[in-house]
């Protein structure tokens, strides 16, 4: 998908794979400035924001890794069931990229 913002000629271009082999999938979003100028601030900025919908008895889950505590098990994979019905939000906070979540969704 290529999104490009008319005003500053900043462009957006999101792609994904899905490995139907492995029941995962990912993304990659890049931004290119096409414009004449620097490119303003941009913040607020979200990867994905998407809403998974299964059946209504079924469950999933989501294998993640955490962000950076300053820990032993900083980085360290795990897994997130999904019930129905339920959110997660998964952000770094304190500007750093991967402070306490590294992000995934």
């Amino acid at each position: 998908m290529l999104w490009t913002q008319p005003r500053t000629g900043v462009e957006l271009t999101w792609q994904g794979i899905v490995y139907s082999d492995f029941q995962a999938w990912e993304w990659t979003v890049t931004m290119r400035n096409h414009g004449t100028s620097n490119t303003p601030v941009l913040e607020h900025f979200e990867a994905l924001d998407a809403t998974l919908e299964t059946a209504q008895a079924l469950s999933s889950s989501c294998t993640a890794t955490k962000g950076d505590w300053c820990a032993a098990d900083s980085y360290e994979p795990f897994n997130l069931e999904l019930v129905p019905g339920s959110s997660r939000h998964f952000a770094p906070y304190g500007g750093r990229p991967t402070t306490a979540a590294f992000p995934l969704l």
